[in-house]
């Protein structure tokens, strides 16, 4: 099995199975049946979040480059923008604003990159040369795109950096994705 982004594929691999440009790996098994019989599993409709707090595990022992989310609040005027006062700007604003922020590792706690996250070395265009490949024969430098992989556009402007396939937007309904983060039962 082949197609443009690769000619063979490692063993035991899922590639291609779902047709070249699929982007949902094992998810693709997950159809409306298949959900409509877990349904019926369900007794007391109850909804619960499976997510991680954002500060699980807790530390960085296992892999020392991951940070700890860092959850702050942007200076505004003499205070910060966190029960903030509008009607200090202008008289017309009766409103108190609470705008935070979080920095976070995407791999540090429930996962938020999708199936960009882990990918491998691998021999995909039969040439005797590993090159960077994630699921479906997705490249690395191509649908995957690292800060080193940034080019200037006609604006001067680098481009994006990031997944550009394979990305968390894609599974929706995944348990513990960002479109989807309940369970029932």
């Amino acid at each position: 099995m082949q197609n443009a982004r690769w000619k063979q594929r490692p063993a035991g691999s899922h590639r291609g199975d779902f047709g070249p440009d699929h982007q949902l790996g094992r998810m693709n098994l997950r159809t409306p049946e298949i959900r409509r019989q877990a349904f019926r599993g369900v007794q007391q409709g109850l909804a619960f979040c499976l997510s991680l707090p954002l500060h699980h595990p807790g530390g960085n022992a296992l892999l020392q480059h991951r940070k700890e989310p860092r959850f702050f609040h942007e200076k505004r005027g003499a205070g910060h923008n966190y029960d903030y006062r509008q009607s200090g700007l202008c008289a017309c604003f009766d409103d108190a604003v609470s705008d935070d922020a979080v920095m976070l590792y995407t791999q540090y706690s429930t996962l938020w990159d999708g199936l960009g996250h882990v990918g491998q070395m691998f021999d995909a265009d039969a040439d005797g040369r590993p090159e960077k490949v994630y699921d479906n024969g997705f490249r690395g430098g191509v649908d995957v795109l690292g800060p080193e992989d940034a080019t200037p556009g006609p604006d001067g402007a680098a481009t994006r950096f990031g997944a550009r396939a394979i990305g968390i937007e894609r599974l929706t309904g995944a348990v513990g994705s960002p479109a989807m983060p309940v369970a029932t039962v």
